[in-house]
């Protein structure tokens, strides 16, 4: 949740947060119709598919005792959203042909796929994509605020792994992020 203060209004829900910041800003949101609709695919894309699929998977990865149905249903599904995702990158760059807020809403979702166990090695024009990214400085320093954070509150916790996200999530509120 976002409070923008020239306005007062409140945001919630990444994908709305992400479409507000880009509007403000004038970046990362193409204002043509058509490209604009090709980044707000793959926004929702992310919120609609890749996050909720992921945090399934998760849940099940954790949850003891095993469910081995779940975790292989969610599972497969992440890798065939990773095919999606890896034929449409065959022609760009990035996920809607330039940098945008749909890159900014994916990445994090892969770079946790890959710490708890899925390579992204068999998608190679996604994983260059993912390098891509990764390389940019404001990626690079957003996720060494990630990690910095969750390190401050317990030097051993890995950020990611399933102790780094229970440290970074103890005592977080919107309001403290």
């Amino acid at each position: 949740m976002i409070v923008d203060t020239a306005t007062e209004q409140t945001i919630t829900e990444s994908g709305a947060i992400l479409i507000h910041l880009a509007e403000k800003v004038g970046a990362l949101l193409p204002a043509d119709p058509a490209a604009r609709m090709v980044v707000l695919q793959w926004l929702l894309f992310q919120v609609g598919s890749i996050g909720p699929m992921a945090g399934q998977y998760n849940h099940f990865r954790r949850h003891e005792p095993r469910d081995n149905y779940a975790l292989e249903r969610y599972r497969d599904e992440i890798r065939r959203l990773l095919g999606v995702m890896k034929d449409a990158m065959k022609d760009w760059s990035f996920m809607a042909g330039d940098y945008s807020i749909a890159d900014v809403a994916l990445v994090q979702w892969l770079r946790v796929l890959q710490r708890w166990d899925l390579s992204l090695t068999e998608y190679l024009n996604f994983s260059a994509w993912y390098q891509r990214l990764m390389a940019r400085p404001a990626v690079s320093r957003g996720f060494a605020i990630l990690d910095t954070s969750v390190r401050s509150k317990n030097a051993s916790a890995e950020p990611d792994t399933d102790e780094g996200i229970r440290v970074a999530r103890n005592g977080s509120t919107a309001s403290s992020v």
